[in-house]
Parts: structure tokens; C-alpha cells; sequence
């Protein structure tokens, strides 16, 4: 397989932190990114089903809730309720593909125009749907901090921490479909994969387990399919 050292480094860091305390603390803000881009995946979903009354709340321990309403039909809930950690793999897989393509001077994006997405996104974001102040705070704090690598000669630091942030989105979606699979017996609150078994009449430990492997599909993919030097051959 050709995929660049920095990649394959970037990856054996992100699991390598993520298995102590101090990594995971280390991490830890990448999680608020991560749950944005969850909970904003839920929206869009209830947005393209006719849905109304949508706000997002963000809280400090990294979780997140997604209030809206849609119309009565169960593939439109369906699709709502799988948008969530499928949405965070697609966008950090899609950021990864982005960088990736950036680096090659193959994609019609290059990293400041990444970057300037990503803070108009967030920035939209808070006025149209994030209704509690944690929220909105971190929220706008990634969109400045996004505004701020654009600028020389945080500049130079850019095409590392997207990609960073892109692989550790991705990682982190399978890190809470594998810890969602593990608690799966031990209670807690209600979670997409127990309303995916209400609708369906599947157990919860199905839907994580698809979402799982899903995801896991997504992110070999986003690799395969990655431009020029960075494109895996098997």
C-alpha cells in the first residue's frame, strides 16, 4: 500500500494517544468538533426530510442533542436517526480527502480555502441552529481558531492540524461506535442505535455494529481513493 509516512504516523499517534488518560485529556477538544459535526449531520438529515424546529445544544463533557421535528414516516426517522455517526465518519473522511488532495496540488481546494469552509460552516451553524451558550462559545472558538491558521505564520502549521483534525474526527466516530457496542448491556442514556431498534425492532447492538462496519468501510475508502502519491494499491 502507498500512503505517505505522514499519514501512516498521523494515525498510529491518534491510536496511540487515545489509549492513555493524558492522550485522551490531550484530544479532548477534537471530541466538541467531532459532536458538532454528529449532532449538525442530524439536522441537515431532518432539514432534507422536511423537518422544522431544529436547534442543537452542546455540552461540555462532549455530548450532544439534536431537538426537531419531521414529519410522521418512518424511513424520514430512519434516515435522521443514522445521519449522526455516519455524518461524523462521512465529514471527517471527507476532510481527510480534502487535505489529502490539498497536499497534491490535485484538488480544487487548497488548505486556506479548507479552513475558510470550515469557519463559515461553524459560523452559519451558530446562527441558525446551536441554541445553549457552551455551544455557541466553542463553536465560534474553532471558528476563529480556523481563521487564525489562515494567517501568517500560523499558516505553516495549517495542512498538519487539518489533517490531524480530519484522521481524528474520522477515529473518533469509531471510537464511539466501538464504546457504544461495548456499553450495549450496561445502560446509560438513550442513544441513535436504541431509537433505531425502536423503529425497527432490531436490537441497538445491530445498528452499532452496521454503523461500525459502515464507517470502517468509509475511511478504507477515503484512503483507496486518495489522489496521486496518496492512493493505496492492493
Amino acid at each position: 500500500m502507498i500512503v505517505p509516512t505522514s499519514v501512516y504516523f498521523i494515525l498510529f499517534l491518534s491510536f496511540a494517544l487515545s489509549l492513555t488518560s493524558l492522550g485522551r485529556r490531550l484530544l479532548f477538544p477534537i471530541r466538541y468538533f467531532t459532536t458538532w459535526i454528529h449532532e449538525c449531520s442530524h439536522a441537515l438529515a431532518a432539514v432534507l426530510v422536511g423537518g422544522y424546529s431544529i436547534r442543537i445544544t452542546l455540552e461540555r463533557d462532549g455530548s450532544g442533542l439534536t431537538h426537531f421535528l419531521v414529519p410522521k414516516g418512518r424511513i424520514r426517522a430512519f434516515f435522521v436517526t443514522s445521519a449522526g455517526y455516519l455524518g461524523a465518519t462521512l465529514g471527517g473522511c471527507l476532510l481527510l480527502y480534502a487535505c489529502l488532495s490539498a497536499s497534491t496540488g490535485m484538488g480544487s481546494l487548497d488548505h486556506r480555502s479548507i479552513a475558510l469552509i470550515l469557519c463559515s460552516l461553524m459560523t452559519l451553524s451558530v446562527f441558525i441552529w446551536i441554541r445553549n451558550l457552551f455551544g455557541i462559545l466553542t463553536t465560534l472558538l474553532f471558528a476563529a481558531f480556523f481563521t487564525l491558521l489562515r494567517v501568517p505564520p500560523y499558516s505553516r502549521f495549517l495542512a498538519s492540524v487539518l489533517l490531524f483534525l480530519g484522521i481524528q474526527t474520522a477515529l473518533n466516530a469509531l471510537f464511539d461506535l466501538r464504546d457504544l457496542l461495548a456499553r450495549k448491556n450496561s445502560g446509560g442514556p438513550v442513544s441513535d442505535a436504541h431509537r433505531m431498534a425502536k423503529l425497527t425492532h432490531l436490537p441497538s447492538w445491530f445498528w452499532t455494529l452496521s454503523w461500525l462496519i459502515i464507517s470502517v468501510g468509509m475511511l478504507w475508502f477515503t484512503l483507496k481513493l486518495a489522489p496521486g502519491n496518496f492512493k493505496i494499491s492492493m
